[in-house]
């Protein structure tokens, strides 16, 4: 019983060291292809909805690593389903992004408006 209480710790305390490099690595890799993105003034609305939804991305990986104790069968599939949702939302925008940004924010306005 004492090894395998030994092994979890040696387990968590490598999960303790690898998740904080892991959040500061994502962080900069968005930070990096945002300065690699050449932005347009004419065009913002493609660069506001991609730049948002690629940092809905990070934060949702970011905060999901900073708890490990919502890793289990009735959490985790609710965060992860919210990434594959917007996963799949920015592989359609980034398909012809200049068009389907513009469509993506009327949208979310008209649901909006459906709320009120």
């Amino acid at each position: 019983m004492l090894f395998l209480q030994s092994r979890r710790c040696l387990g968590q305390l490598r999960l303790e060291q690898i998740l904080p490099h892991y959040i500061s690595s994502i962080r900069a890799e968005l930070a990096d292809r945002w300065r690699r993105w050449a932005a347009s003034l004419t065009d913002p609305e493609k660069y506001t909805v991609v730049g948002a939804l690629l940092a809905r991305q990070v934060t949702l990986a970011s905060q999901m690593a900073r708890s490990p104790r919502i890793w289990n069968a009735h959490i985790a599939p609710v965060i992860l389903r919210t990434m594959v949702d917007t996963h799949l939302t920015l592989a359609w925008i980034l398909r012809d992004p200049q068009p389907r940004a513009r469509q993506f924010i009327l949208y979310g306005l008209g649901q909006y408006n459906a709320l009120c």
